[in-house]
């Protein structure tokens, strides 16, 4: 069965400040009526005929988990909207983003009961980075919720940016892949650096964040090496089809903007686009370099 995907970014809120985090600079209003306006308009499309043409749906942030609900209602109407979801036969598997930095994971795990007895197919996906997202006790926080939600076969995917200091530590063996997914049981897919909306282009970015653009030569390299480790499924590294959902309503400033067909793009970013992104030496985007490499 073909993948059909929604996803609703349901609110920016949220606590954490990753250095890079595209949301960094974006308003977060921790406003409990906006965040009951945005769950009356993912119920809305509920109630049109749309939700039927899906079978995959998922609720994105912002943080859910964290302490960013801050009011009763807004909890019962989330905890609601969970349970009118999983009421829809057509979707057989729904997605959720946490980035697992907090202590108490108990209404994350109250969300994930409930899916799961739906007999609905369940993926938390979250993020690990080796630079610019935790400190130490946030890391200990997400260690934690990744065991806990391990030990209670809750499915989970992680997405890495390929930043320079991931690069170097897989290449020097101090990060290694295959021991991360078996610890946590878990899957890493990539995604390429960029700036978000935080900076102007990429060399401002790396003024204040070095180490986070890899170059061009060295992504050549660490993709050699996870080709003789067999550390990475080369087809789907980039797979924008595969990884994305076909359509996105985002919030932006109180409003859901529908966003279609988001796996399709150009062979080469837009040119007001790729001095955002990439290698920090070269404006090719990266998975042109994968698939020249791929295909040696």
């Amino acid at each position: 069965m073909e993948r059909k995907f929604v996803q609703f970014e349901l609110w920016q809120d949220c606590f954490q400040n990753c250095k890079f985090c595209y949301n960094k600079k974006t308003i977060h209003a921790y406003n409990s009526q906006q965040q009951l306006d945005n769950i009356k308009f993912v119920n809305g499309f509920l109630d049109t005929p749309e939700i039927l043409d899906y079978n995959t749906f998922g609720l994105i942030g912002g943080e859910f988990f964290g302490g960013e609900i801050k009011s009763e209602e807004v909890l019962k109407q989330f905890l609601e909207l969970i349970d009118r979801i999983c009421s829809f036969e057509n979707i057989k598997q729904i997605l959720i983003t946490s980035n697992l930095m907090y202590k108490d994971c108990s209404l994350l795990l109250n969300v994930c009961d409930k899916i799961q007895s739906k007999n609905k197919d369940l993926l938390i996906c979250t993020s690990y980075d080796t630079i610019y997202r935790f400190n130490d006790t946030t890391l200990k926080y997400w260690e934690d919720n990744m065991r806990i939600l391990s030990e209670k076969n809750i499915k989970t995917h992680v997405e890495t940016i390929l930043t320079a200091d991931f690069i170097d530590k897989v290449l020097k063996k101090e990060f290694n892949i295959k021991d991360f997914e078996e610890k946590y049981n878990t899957r890493i897919d990539y995604c390429a650096p960029n700036t978000g909306f935080g900076f102007p282009d990429k060399y401002e970015m790396n003024k204040v964040l070095p180490n986070f653009f890899p170059t061009r030569s060295k992504f050549i390299k660490f993709l050699q090496y996870c080709l003789e480790q067999q550390l990475i499924n080369m087809k789907s590294l980039f797979d924008m089809k595969a990884n994305n959902s076909h359509t996105l309503y985002q919030g932006i400033n109180g409003k859901f903007i529908k966003i279609t067909d988001r796996y399709k793009r150009n062979s080469i970013l837009p040119a007001d686009k790729r001095e955002c992104s990439g290698f920090i030496d070269s404006d090719v985007p990266m998975y042109v370099v994968k698939d020249i490499i791929g295909g040696l």
